[in-house]
């Protein structure tokens, strides 16, 4: 049986307020050619955009989704609804022809990008607008083998001000919430790149990049209490 020439991978995000996703084939040496790509700004109803902007992307490659290889999905910071969205959608994919599907952080998709255009580069410290001042926020180290960025710390939500330090020791900043620093992303790198995600996805082992959410920040909503103790039954 002769073996195909490429592979096709999807891949999804909906962690910001762009719905995008991307097609790509991937060859025997690792190139990616992008079949289809769309990145449409919404801010809002991630959910119910998606699919129908995917059957569009299906369309305009001239496939299915059952000539899926594999899946890769952007896991978040974001906001709790959106995140959710990408995730649910490649799972569900996914599922009937048991496809791998993994995953990979926001904040090291965009470092991932840095390293590629600036291979020289130490230190990449990645920042996304939160909410009220606040970023999303992750430093970086060079990628291994697998060609990830090495986390050089946890992901974070803190006060955009207390990234100051970090943003002036570190080679390369990157992602939109850089102009909470009063200051421009380098290598105009504001928002995590759907494409760069596909490509980099064959590489991907799922049992160390799972589809998994990654929440960074408490949930806006909290389990409503009893404003009165309420007393047991009896009987």
């Amino acid at each position: 049986m002769t073996a195909r020439p490429h592979r096709l991978i999807l891949a999804l995000d909906t962690s910001g307020p762009a719905c995008a996703a991307a097609l790509v084939a991937v060859d025997a040496d690792g190139g990616g050619t992008v079949l289809a790509h769309r990145a449409d700004r919404i801010g809002r109803g991630h959910g119910d955009h998606l699919l129908p902007m995917l059957d569009a992307l299906m369309e305009q490659a001239d496939t299915g989704f059952d000539a899926m290889d594999r899946l890769a999905v952007v896991t978040g910071p974001g906001s709790f609804t959106g995140v959710r969205a990408a995730l649910s959608a490649a799972r569900g994919l996914a599922l009937p022809r048991r496809l791998p599907v993994v995953g990979l952080s926001g904040l090291a998709l965009l470092a991932l990008s840095a390293y590629r255009a600036a291979p020289d580069a130490r230190h990449v410290l990645a920042l996304l607008p939160g909410r009220g001042g606040d970023v999303f926020c992750q430093a970086f180290d060079p990628p291994d083998q697998q060609g990830v960025p090495r986390p050089a710390g946890a992901a974070a939500n803190k006060p955009a001000t207390d990234c100051a330090v970090a943003a002036n020791a570190a080679d390369l900043v990157v992602g939109q919430g850089a102009t909470l620093l009063s200051r421009a992303p380098d290598r105009d790198m504001d928002w995590p790149d759907v494409r760069a995600l596909a490509q980099c996805a064959m590489a991907l082992d799922p049992a160390t990049h799972p589809a998994e959410p990654l929440y960074v920040r408490p949930a806006d909503a909290a389990r409503a209490r009893a404003v009165l103790p309420i007393a047991p039954r009896n009987g």
